[in-house]
């Protein structure tokens, strides 16, 4: 994906981010809509990156599963920078946790808000399956 289709990109205001373009393209058949704000980008960069959205929805989603940082939200372009900022801050430290305890991410939440038993019997259930594995 990327500037091999039509795109329409127009100038707009947005009340939380303020002056941002927005692309209009098809994609799969489907009408697309992406409001690009921060670093301005070119319109092969902004497709490149939205051409991503399915890993980046799934980071977003683990975000307010396991984290519970849906509820969080600061008003202003610099409340919506920090609230970004804990969210990925939060993330990468579950995240190096996880790595360095050689869990998934689900255990290492697991391990780190106390609920050993069910940490415990996902391990044992894991050893079950892979009896070769540490």
């Amino acid at each position: 994906m990327g500037c091999d289709k039509p795109v329409c990109r127009v100038q707009t205001t947005s009340p939380t981010f303020g002056e941002c373009p927005v692309f209009f393209f098809s994609d799969m058949g489907k009408g697309r809509t992406l409001l690009v704000f921060g670093k301005p980008l070119r319109t092969c960069e902004a497709l490149r990156i939205w051409s991503q959205h399915n890993g980046i929805e799934h980071y977003w989603r683990q975000l307010k599963s396991s984290l519970h940082l849906s509820d969080m939200s600061l008003e202003s372009t610099q409340g919506a920078c920090a609230g970004l900022g804990i969210k990925v801050m939060s993330y990468l430290m579950l995240l190096q946790i996880s790595i360095l305890e050689r869990r998934t991410f689900h255990q290492g939440q697991l391990q780190l808000t106390g609920q050993r038993q069910m940490l415990l019997e996902i391990m044992a259930h894991f050893h079950e399956l892979n009896p070769k594995e540490p």
